[in-house]
């Protein structure tokens, strides 16, 4: 922009601040942060496969699978751990501050998720490669429907290399989950 149009919008924005006020300015910019980051494709994943409010959470109350994973290949070169608590400051105005820091950012509430993300641009291919040898197990949900169960131990057994595949079970004892082959 040119010196007067950077002029001419910050005008805009003084008089917008006096009549809307900070809280609705910052709504507004966080809906155009949330428009860009569209194009961007998220993968979570988590750094134990234990975790009680994860299966709560995203396994549809235990009743779901986790996949475990080797930690190598191309598509966990990109993998960064997400960093819980108050957002990094941002400048847009700031190259240096479009590197992406906020896809690894979490409020200190999510600190429990352990989580690690894969980000890719969204008009790269939507399926990703992942080598069947770094798939190291399946483990199923201990709420998990028994024909669920059978369906999913045939298909791993089809594959090549053969999958190995475990139950989770609660320990009410414990309050903690094992596994059972």
């Amino acid at each position: 922009m040119s010196l007067d149009q950077q002029i001419n919008e910050g005008l805009i924005l003084d008089h917008n601040l006096k009549l809307h006020g900070r809280e609705c300015i910052t709504r507004k910019m966080s809906q155009y942060l949330n428009n860009e980051l569209n194009g961007w494709r998220v993968y979570c994943l988590s750094k134990r496969w234990d975790n009680l409010s994860l299966w709560a959470k995203y396994a549809n109350d235990h009743s779901g699978y986790c996949l475990e994973f080797a930690n190598f290949g191309p598509f966990f070169t990109s993998a960064k751990v997400v960093h819980y608590g108050e957002a990094p400051e941002l400048d847009p105005t700031n190259p240096e501050h479009m590197d992406g820091r906020w896809f690894f950012c979490k409020r200190g509430d999510w600190s429990n998720e352990e989580e690690i993300r894969v980000l890719k641009p969204r008009h790269s291919s939507c399926k990703e490669r992942i080598d069947p040898l770094w798939l190291t197990r399946l483990i199923l949900g201990w709420e998990m429907a028994e024909a669920d169960k059978q369906r999913i131990r045939k298909w791993a057994k089809d594959r090549s290399p053969e999958l190995k595949v475990v139950n989770a079970i609660y320990d009410p004892m414990g309050q903690v989950l094992r596994i059972a082959d």
